[in-house]
Order: C-alpha cells, then sequence, then structure tokens
C-alpha cells in the first residue's frame, strides 16, 4: 500500500495540477492525502483535473475562501469508506479493503498558525486519539489539558513518528539563503509497525507548492491475507505551517 501526504498550496491552475498529476502517476499511490488546498468545493472534473482517476472517492474539509482546506482520496475499487469524521484542522476516514476486510484509520492534520487557535487543536487532536484508540489500549488522555505539547500528545497515544531518510527538511520559500524547516511526518501506531514492520517514508521531488510531497510505502501488497487479529491500524499525519 503506498500513500501520498502533500500540502500543495493550492489546487485550480491548470500548469500546476499537470505537474501534481504527474507525480501521482509516477508513485500511484493508493490513498492521496493533501492539505491547503484551496478549494471550497471538490467535484469529478476537480480530480480527474488532478488525478486523472475516475474510479475513486474522496472526503473534503472545505477551505475557507482562499485559505486552508484538505482532502483524502482513496482508489474505489480496493477500498470502501466505513466511517468518516470532519473536524476544523483534521479529516479522518476509516477505511476497508474490499477483497480481504482490513481496516485502516487514515488521518489528515492541518494545525493552526496562531496560538489563538491551538486549544481547540489540542482538544480536536485528543478527540481523533479517542476514537482511533480503544480505551483499554490508552493510557490515560486528560482532554483537561489543551495546553499538552505535541510531544506529549504523540507519547500519550503511543504514536511513531516514521523517519524520513533522505530528507532533513520538507519546507523552504525557495528564496537565497532561505530557511528551513520540517514541518510534514507521518505517524503510525505500534499495531501499525508490528504488522508492516517494512514500512518506510519517502521525501519525493517538489515540482509545485514549497513543502515536498512524502510517499509511505507499506511494503504490503493490497489484496492478501486478511490481517486476522489487527483491529484497526493508525495513521497520523501532521502538516503545520
Amino acid at each position: 500500500m503506498k500513500i501520498i501526504t502533500w500540502n500543495v498550496k493550492g489546487l485550480g491552475n491548470l500548469k500546476k495540477n499537470l505537474s501534481i498529476k504527474a507525480t501521482f502517476r509516477k508513485y500511484s499511490p493508493d490513498i492521496i492525502l493533501l492539505q491547503e488546498t484551496k478549494k471550497p468545493i471538490i467535484d469529478r472534473k476537480s480530480v480527474l483535473s488532478f488525478w486523472g482517476r475516475q474510479s475513486c472517492n474522496w472526503m473534503n474539509i472545505p477551505s475557507s475562501g482562499a485559505a486552508g482546506g484538505m482532502l483524502i482520496l482513496w482508489k474505489s475499487e480496493l477500498f470502501e469508506a466505513i466511517t468518516s469524521e470532519y473536524g476544523i484542522y483534521s479529516a479522518t476516514v476509516k477505511l476497508r479493503e474490499k477483497k480481504n476486510g482490513n481496516l485502516w484509520w487514515i488521518t489528515c492534520i492541518y494545525g493552526p498558525s496562531t496560538n489563538l487557535s491551538k486549544s481547540d487543536f489540542w482538544l480536536e487532536l485528543n478527540d481523533i486519539g479517542n476514537l482511533i484508540d480503544e480505551p483499554s489500549e490508552r493510557r490515560g488522555i486528560s482532554t483537561s489539558l489543551p495546553q499538552l505539547s505535541f510531544h506529549e500528545w504523540i507519547t500519550d497515544f503511543s504514536l511513531i513518528d516514521i523517519p524520513l531518510p533522505n530528507l532533513q527538511f520538507t519546507w523552504s520559500n525557495f528564496r537565497e539563503n532561505a530557511p528551513c524547516s520540517k514541518l510534514d511526518r507521518c505517524f503510525v501506531n505500534p499495531e501499525w509497525m508490528l504488522k508492516l514492520p517494512r514500512t518506510n517514508l519517502t521525501g519525493l521531488p517538489r515540482p509545485v507548492s514549497d513543502h515536498c510531497p512524502l510517499l509511505l510505502n507499506s511494503s504490503l501488497p493490497l489484496g492478501g491475507s486478511p490481517l486476522s487479529d489487527l483491529k484497526t491500524c493508525g495513521f497520523i499525519i501532521r502538516i503545520s505551517r
């Protein structure tokens, strides 16, 4: 299974969408997570312009004017959506593989850029963790602590930050002596790594946007034998400006 996540900094420009489509064609993802779509509405014509697939489904968090927006897309011949949760800073979908019934939680997170919104952001992160984890598998999360750090949240929900060996930074503004930062990350739960220990993350070339797309490869062919003792797998992505 292959997943691409990418802060595209806007969809809609034809030339840009063709570049995005070329990336998807080259790496052939099964699931795509996009941040900062800057699109209030996503229809099939829009999807065709940047993915080129008829057989797909998606969930969309609309942008607020020309700001924000998140989108999760998946190949409809491989997955069906069981449930979905729409947040302010996140989109979550539970997918079932059609051939073997394996279940996957996929969450896209786009964090706020101002401190004024951080309290609501932490509360939403806790809601996501409680949604994916079963109570018996948690170490006691208190939603009465909205200001806990992001690292504390990762620890409390036992998330694993997938290493990105080929890139030190995922964002830069293209200027001379430009600032650089690792803003884009992928997290999975221990159950994912137990069943898919060869999961790896690669930073891809960025034909557009100031963020690099990331490719997560589970090294597991879809449609194989079911993972009989696998209840759910949590997949968390955090993108922040």
